[in-house]
């Protein structure tokens, strides 16, 4: 495994959807012998050793070895998420992860991190356009997002935009980019899609 990016960097993994596509809490949903969670954890390991993992109203992530942040202001979508990670973090930088991208690398992150630009958000753009919550995040922008949320504008893609985020194209920077690494599981049928793909050989999971 390779080391931390960066001592500067916590992770914070993004799990206080409603799921209301997959009909159940996703990030519990599994995945070969782990569940989305737990493959977003091995990531966020990768990443840096101060892990956080953001919940929405209600806490079902108990069991988990990982210090726990709920949304500060509840039901404001992955936008309140960052918000209440942001105010929890003890680094200057946050490293935003979803929980339903198992087949994410950590050099996607190396890269926006090396990316980065004093107070503005770095995103991830695949070939389908800008993934914003693959993301990392000054947390000097904390106060910015509260303003925000609390006038009502939760929209991340145009929050992003309006902080000015810097938007990297992975499948020019990356290399060895697959477009496979931005599978992402909203439905039951697109965790089977993934598990079908891995049961075949097609893709190691380290």
């Amino acid at each position: 495994m390779n080391e931390p990016i960066s001592d500067e960097l916590t992770a914070a993994i993004i799990a206080g959807g409603k799921s209301r596509r997959f009909g159940a809490p996703k990030a519990l949903a599994r995945l070969g012998d782990e569940s989305l969670l737990d493959h977003a954890l091995r990531l966020a390991g990768q990443i840096s050793s101060r892990a956080l993992l953001n919940y929405g109203k209600i806490n079902i992530y108990e069991d988990k070895n990982v210090p726990l942040v709920g949304d500060v202001l509840p039901g404001y979508g992955p936008l309140g998420g960052i918000y209440s990670v942001l105010q929890a973090a003890q680094t200057p930088w946050v490293a935003v992860l979803p929980c339903d991208l198992p087949l994410l690398p950590a050099q996607v992150y190396r890269i926006l991190f090396e990316r980065r630009q004093k107070n503005r958000p770095v995103s991830a753009c695949s070939e389908r356009g800008l993934e914003p919550l693959v993301s990392i995040w000054p947390k000097t922008l904390a106060g910015a997002l509260e303003a925000r949320l609390r006038k009502g504008d939760f929209a991340l893609q145009t929050v992003i935009r309006e902080l000015r985020g810097v938007e990297i194209s992975m499948p020019q920077e990356l290399p060895g980019y697959r477009a496979e690494f931005f599978l992402n599981v909203n439905r039951k049928e697109d965790l089977e899609q993934i598990e079908l793909y891995l049961r075949r050989g097609l893709w190691p999971l380290d």
